[in-house]
């Protein structure tokens, strides 16, 4: 109806306030369609009569009339995918021409009423940002639409940061650039933290932007970040730069227990200096959830622990609907295929191995799945 309202008043030439706006767009209606609108029934359409009542049909068929449609259901129809076009056409001009801040409120626009365009949208633009080499535009983008972004659903979330971030793994960085990244509240918590590019964290730019962190904004990005800088020192084998541990606590997001977990058990296993004993089997049951698994089984499989392998093979895992969420039981089916080879169960390995589907991960774990399928078959085809 907003929508209806606003082309009205554009093809009338201005914003209709008043009573005399009514008649004389009441006369213009006439003339262009030769049917009749009342001016109290435009000034109630319009909402200047702040009584409440339902707009007729034929009300709505007049008006569309008057804009160039057949009549209310052919605006429905058409007008969206109309508007959309015209988007599309400004907003890929805007990006042409390198105007940041009229790409940014194009893409606040089109996130009020397809936030799935907003997603493929903020995508293209952060990545032709990249493209020219101009990191900062890439954080302006990302800065001002903070509140949108967040408001996402997880599988645009997700979409966004591993498609920004992945663009980044060939760019020619200077130091000043990683600083800039690695230290910017947006980029920490709306792309890395929802994105972790493990292909790329031993040596690469992911690796660099999390040792070059030293400015967080809450606790969890902190614990996060700390998390992650463990998990490179283990990774490089550089356990001496380990100098203190990530704090466990029941409130954080499951991902981030799960990558917490993970570390403890490590350090315990392994008598890091300052790491308290603790039964993980105990906590999982106390606090299990399916998605603090998954970053325990992705840290089991980089690890290569078979203790750990073998304690998670034992949990069951939800069955996943959306598509994002696939990774949890492909990873989770990895481990059980590595828990059967260890224990020569190579039939029951065999046909798990069988189900098995990279399409289902997504690129974070990309990599490391492939990896490990290709070691699963090696020691299948040994048997």
């Amino acid at each position: 109806m907003d929508n209806l309202k606003e082309l009205v008043s554009k093809k009338f030439g201005k914003k209709i306030s008043n009573r005399g706006d009514c008649e004389r767009l009441a006369e213009e209606i006439y003339k262009t369609t030769k049917k009749e609108l009342s001016y109290n029934t435009l000034r109630r359409f319009f909402q200047l009569d702040k009584s409440k009542f339902k707009t007729r049909k034929n009300t709505l068929d007049i008006l569309s009339i008057y804009i160039g449609y057949q009549d209310f259901l052919d605006f429905k129809i058409n007008s969206s995918r109309e508007k959309s076009w015209a988007i599309n056409v400004e907003f890929h001009y805007q990006l042409n021409q390198n105007n940041v801040s009229t790409i940014i409120s194009l893409l606040q626009e089109i996130w009020i009423y397809d936030k799935n365009t907003f997603a493929q949208y903020t995508i293209q633009a952060g990545q032709e940002f990249i493209n020219r080499k101009n990191i900062y535009a890439l954080l302006n983008l990302i800065k001002s639409l903070e509140f949108q972004i967040t408001n996402l659903n997880y599988s645009n979330l997700l979409l966004i940061a591993q498609s920004i971030l992945m663009k980044l793994r060939t760019y020619p960085f200077e130091q000043v650039e990683i600083f800039s990244l690695a230290n910017n509240k947006q980029f920490q918590e709306l792309l890395i933290s929802n994105f972790i590019d493990y292909e790329y964290l031993k040596a690469g730019y992911f690796g660099k932007i999390i040792d070059s962190a030293i400015q967080h904004y809450n606790v969890q990005t902190y614990q996060f970040f700390k998390c992650l800088k463990i998990n490179k020192y283990i990774i490089n084998n550089e356990i001496d730069k380990i100098d203190n541990l990530p704090e466990f606590n029941h409130s954080f997001h499951p991902i981030l227990k799960g990558r917490i977990l993970s570390i403890l058990y490590w350090a315990n296993k392994h008598d890091i200096p300052n790491s308290n004993k603790f039964n993980l089997k105990k906590v999982l049951i106390e606090n299990f959830e399916d998605t603090m698994l998954l970053e325990l089984e992705t840290f089991a499989i980089i690890t290569e622990d078979n203790q750990l392998v073998e304690l998670l093979a034992h949990y069951e895992m939800s069955s996943f609907v959306e598509d994002y969420q696939f990774v949890h039981n492909e990873i989770h089916n990895l481990i059980c295929c590595l828990y059967h080879i260890n224990q020569q169960n190579n039939t029951t390995a065999f046909e798990i191995y069988q189900k098995l589907n990279s399409k289902n991960v997504h690129h974070s774990h990309r990599a490391l799945f492939i990896d490990t399928l290709h070691l699963i078959e090696s020691k299948l085809n040994h048997c």
